[in-house]
């Protein structure tokens, strides 16, 4: 079942979003929506290495989405692929939109196994992807036998399919030559 994020949280998280109204439940709002995420929550590892440091005031980041809101809020930490699109998608379905949680590779070096969390929203028939880690600033369509991409100079990325899957070519600031990411196209 999907974390419930109380009322007086969420508003907390869409303040600390800049964001003065529920984004609608369309492309503008989920657009907006992933544009200040990208904006103002990190992607790091920050609580992870205090919490493997020993730090007991520390939960183990990644398992409870509430407890990731209230780190950010508090510290503006963020969180890994899991930890971060794991919040994203509870945050995207409290607030009405149709969210996925899905799996996917960096094929990086011997990579084959599935190490990556993202998110997918589908809008009027249409997949969207927009993943924690990437953070590439708009949603990124996702369609079935079709190229797709953003262009951006340091966020651009694009996209795909193989096979039933899509493939992401996007660039992690500790790889700015770039990397493929597979997203399965199955829950």
């Amino acid at each position: 079942m999907q974390p419930l994020i109380q009322p007086d949280l969420l508003d907390k998280i869409l303040i600390r979003l800049e964001l003065k109204d529920r984004p609608a439940i369309n492309y503008d709002g989920l657009s907006e929506l992933y544009q200040s995420w990208c904006r103002r929550v990190p992607f790091d590892n920050l609580l992870k290495i205090l919490c493997l440091k020993g730090n007991e005031d520390i939960e183990f980041p990644g398992n409870d989405e509430v407890l990731f809101f209230r780190s950010w809020l508090k510290y503006g930490t963020g969180g890994t692929c899991w930890a971060g699109n794991g919040a994203l998608h509870t945050l995207l379905n409290n607030l009405g939109f149709n969210s996925k949680r899905r799996r996917g590779t960096m094929l990086i070096g011997q990579a084959t196994s599935p190490d990556h969390g993202s998110v997918t929203v589908e809008l009027d028939g249409v997949l969207y992807l927009v993943d924690a880690s990437m953070l590439h600033a708009e949603p990124l369509e996702l369609q079935p036998g079709k190229r797709c991409e953003i262009k951006h100079g340091a966020w651009g990325l694009s996209c795909h399919p193989e096979e039933n899957d899509w493939l992401i070519w996007w660039r992690p600031l500790h790889l700015p030559e770039g990397c493929f990411c597979r997203i399965e196209n199955k829950y």
